[in-house]
This record gives structure tokens, sequence and C-alpha cells, in this order.
């Protein structure tokens, strides 16, 4: 594959060898962006096939993984609150006849 377009990051990206990884990843490996990896002993060619075999695996990719989750739950609750106030006030208003 030559040059061309990844459809994820929207960019021109170059070729390179398309055979997975299979270094290991250590507990207190960063990635170049300075971002924490997994702590596991996972290569990229590692399958994990539901949850409990992640959990099992990668305990603090899995921990992570639920916090991301928990925290769009507790935005989108929050969201929907601020919503459900801003139309019982319209409401409230129309009552009143202002």
């Amino acid at each position: 594959m030559s040059d061309g377009i990844n459809p994820i990051a929207g960019s021109q990206t170059t070729s390179q060898s398309q055979q997975p990884s299979t270094t290991q990843i250590t507990s207190d490996a960063t990635s170049q962006s300075g971002a924490v990896q997994a702590s596991g002993k996972s290569s990229s060619t590692t399958k994990i096939k539901n949850l409990d075999d992640l959990k099992k695996k990668e305990p603090k990719f899995y921990e992570k993984m639920m916090e991301g989750i928990a925290m769009t739950i507790v935005n989108e609750m929050r969201d929907h609150q601020e919503r459900l106030k801003e139309m019982m006030r319209e409401a409230r208003e129309r009552a009143e006849g202002k």
C-alpha cells in the first residue's frame, strides 16, 4: 500500500509494514504521546473475547474503560437534567402567562 488516506484520522499516511507488533507492554510503559499503556503482557495480536477476559488480562485498561463509560453516563444524565429543568421553567412561565 502506498501513500493513502487514513479513514479514522482523516489524514495522509505513508505505508509501513502491515505485520502486527509482538512487543510486550509493561506496567510503566508510556507511548510517544505520553499516554499510559496497558499493564499486562498483551500484544497487538492478543485476542480479547469478552469483558471478563479483558478484566483478567488488562485490569488497568479495564478500569479506565469502565471509568470512561461511567463518566459518559454521568455527563448524559447531567445534560438531560438540565434540559428537563429548562422545559419545566418554560412550562411554568407559560402557565403564569409570561
